[in-house]
């Protein structure tokens, strides 16, 4: 690992329940950096022009580079892209994008069907439309940081 690799490390954040966007963006920037990110954003790693223990190393930053509260979440996976997808969905379930057939102004059956369902849709949790408790990424992010002070939860 080079000096420049080392020095943009400083410049990345402890992940916590409220950078994720940014923390994302900076991971992908600094490995990018050391031609290590098609192990981390494809599955099939055959694209990676690094060394085998690669992966390891990426696996142990993503780890020291994330809050405790949110080590549970990837302490089991084997892999940097099993880690990443992890993350990914904690913090991404809820905000999926617009499609351009749900923004456009003239409704098609297939948006109106998938607006219908949604509305039907409500969280009991944080009474909030569009998904249903069980699917809840605030409940989610709720339990899991209580399962430090409560491991029964």
């Amino acid at each position: 690992m080079d000096i420049t690799a080392l020095k943009l490390f400083e410049h990345v954040p402890t992940l916590n329940d409220n950078n994720w966007p940014i923390w994302k963006w900076k991971v992908e920037l600094a490995l990018r950096h050391m031609e290590m990110w098609p192990l981390v954003s494809d599955e099939d790693s055959s694209q990676s022009t690094g060394q085998p223990n690669d992966d390891i190393k990426i696996c142990s930053l993503i780890g020291l580079w994330v809050e405790d509260s949110l080590v549970p979440l990837i302490r089991d996976c084997k892999t940097s892209y099993q880690m990443w997808t992890k993350l990914s969905e904690h913090f991404e379930i809820g905000s999926l994008p617009v499609t351009s057939t749900e923004s456009s102004s003239i409704p098609n059956e297939n948006s109106k069907s998938k607006s219908a369902k949604k509305k039907e849709l409500k969280c009991d949790f944080c009474q909030n439309d569009g998904h249903s408790e069980n699917k809840c990424w605030r409940k989610k992010r709720i339990t899991n940081s209580l399962k430090k002070y409560h491991p029964i939860i």
